[in-house]
């Protein structure tokens, strides 16, 4: 077996530490089962063998893959079809190349940046969850489903959702891109394990997973929605002088490389040697910023965009390394706070635009495919950025920047309305 096709995952059943556990994993194969994980967390080496040979010669009959959970020298030992690891166990890498390129690899993720490494590192699969409560690892945090729909989105590889899933809430899970379901308690702790796999399976078969064909969209807010460019400028200078210090001529170029305004807070705070505390150097920063957004326009065509997209049902997002509040306030103004599932910040996710991650956050927020979801923004790295990350770009050049630096960009707009005439 030399590779893991997306029916092995349809239904992923792990096994638990309860008695007559080969007898129950036969039951649980003849009630459809089409994967089976031998779990053994508490037991010897030489005790979680025997039951691992016993239930591979099982699988073997069944014709389905037998995966060993976490122990690699288990795996190895005993020529599984594959190993699963998670994020705490073997590295994902380290065990492709103990493996070879035969065996199957499943990786545990819980985010698009997590899911992408697992691919990067040769996993064949990846279990996503916690996507209900479950009572298998109390510490577990659930992963939203909307987030599962990102993950399975970013990633090209097939994913199988794990934890809390049983017959009365697994059709929720529809039109999440998994490729099937696993599940422990489910099957291994039901009365009836046969007829409990077989239920399972019922539900798998007639569920539509298939993730719906959506377009995102993240958009940057300075220079791109709002029109506001200008306030950043003279920024920095008013704060300065309001605080009896005089700004360099170099200020601008400095405040450039700064990622956030938490950075150029800092920034300010240590250059020029403030006699505020760096708490106030942020506050009336943001003070002095929410005054002035406010008095801002939208860019022209921003808001007939935005009200398009959202008319067309397009999921959206704001990716910004501005303040959330002064977002929020400017939004609210022009009554379209509620056209955006979210807003993302630099300065609340601690991630500098220009690193992947933080377009993976907004990917999980908006739910969608990678090669459907849109960066809209003014910066050319940040345009640069998402393009590496797979993301649809439209470059919309401002005061900066010209559209001659939007090499990589889909599409390059001088406003954001023209994207609906393509």
């Amino acid at each position: 077996m030399k590779s893991v096709r997306p029916d092995y995952l349809k239904l992923y059943a792990i096994t638990d530490d309860g008695p007559n556990l080969v007898e129950r994993v036969r039951l649980a194969l003849e009630g459809g089962a089409t994967c089976i994980q031998h779990r053994a967390k508490g037991a010897s080496f030489e005790a979680a063998k025997a039951d691992a040979l016993a239930i591979q010669a099982l699988c073997r009959e069944f014709n389905v893959p037998f995966i060993v959970n976490d122990s690699l020298e288990l795996a190895l030992a005993i020529g599984a079809d594959g190993l699963h690891v998670g994020q705490s166990d073997t590295a994902a890498r380290e065990a492709r190349r103990a493996l070879g390129s035969d065996a199957i690899l499943g990786v545990s993720a819980a985010t698009v940046a997590e899911a992408l490494k697992a691919e990067q590192d040769g996993a064949d699969y990846i279990g996503v969850g916690a996507v209900f409560p479950t009572s298998t690892k109390l510490d577990a945090t659930c992963v939203t489903h909307t987030a599962l729909r990102g993950i399975c989105g970013a990633v090209d590889i097939p994913a199988v959702a794990i934890g809390g899933i049983h017959a009365g809430n697994l059709l929720q899970l529809e039109h999440s891109g998994i490729a099937g379901v696993s599940v422990v308690s489910a099957v291994f702790g039901a009365p009836d394990v046969k007829a409990a796999a077989r239920e399972l399976k019922s539900l798998v078969d007639r569920a539509a997973f298939t993730l719906p064909d959506e377009t995102g969209m993240i958009l940057d807010f300075d220079g791109t929605v709002l029109d506001s460019m200008q306030v950043w400028l003279g920024l920095a200078q008013d704060f300065l002088r309001a605080n009896g210090a005089e700004p360099k001529s170099d200020l601008d170029d400095k405040l450039a490389n700064c990622a956030d305004l938490v950075a150029g807070a800092a920034y300010l705070q240590q250059e020029y040697g403030l006699k505020i505390t760096p708490e106030e150097t942020m506050n009336g920063l943001l003070d002095l910023l929410n005054t002035r957004y406010l008095a801002c326009k939208l860019k022209p065509g921003a808001e007939e965009f935005l009200r398009e997209a959202a008319r067309r049902g397009y999921s959206m997002v704001i990716g910004t390394a501005s303040d959330r509040k002064a977002v929020e306030a400017v939004l609210a103004k022009h009554g379209m706070l509620d056209l955006f599932l979210d807003i993302i910040t630099t300065g609340e996710t601690g991630l500098d635009k220009k690193d992947p991650a933080f377009y993976w956050i907004a990917l999980e927020r908006l739910g969608t495919r990678r090669r459907d979801t849109w960066l809209f923004d003014d910066a050319p790295f940040c345009i640069e950025t998402a393009h590496s990350c797979g993301l649809r770009t439209a470059g919309v050049p401002d005061l900066f920047f010209s559209g001659a630096e939007f090499t990589c960009a889909d599409r390059v707009l001088k406003r954001l309305d023209e994207w609906f005439r393509a």
